[in-house]
């Protein structure tokens, strides 16, 4: 895959973020949204929006939900420049993508089957 076609799907997930922050489409709408490719940085932020969906309960606590939330923003802002994540955020989601990559037909009820499998639920 191209540069020109990272970068620019880098700033479609950095909109995706963006548009579920702000309310205007859901974390399922965003995920069955995602570019389909090996980029690890996409990965990671699709796989961030997925643990933020996965936490419904625990963000009930409004200084975790800011915190989640902050943590969006600051992916969100580093994909809208079209630059890769740190390293440090794409290992912490390696462990997930490396073993479940993304499918096309992403069910909110998929998604976190799997993310439950991969953290021992």
């Amino acid at each position: 895959m191209d540069d020109k076609t990272i970068i620019k799907d880098r700033i479609f997930v950095s909109d995706l973020i963006k548009r579920v922050l702000l309310s205007e489409i859901t974390i399922s709408e965003a995920l069955k949204s995602f570019p389909k490719n090996e980029d690890e940085s996409i990965n990671s932020a699709f796989y961030a929006l997925v643990h933020v969906e996965a936490d419904e309960d625990l963000r009930l606590d409004l200084n975790y939900k800011e915190e989640q939330d902050n943590y969006l923003i600051y992916i969100s802002q580093i994909l809208d420049r079209g630059e890769p994540l740190p390293q440090n955020i794409i290992t912490r989601y390696m462990k997930y993508y490396k073993d479940s990559p993304i499918y096309p037909e992403m069910t909110k009820e998929n998604i976190i089957k799997r993310l439950k499998k991969n953290i021992n639920m």
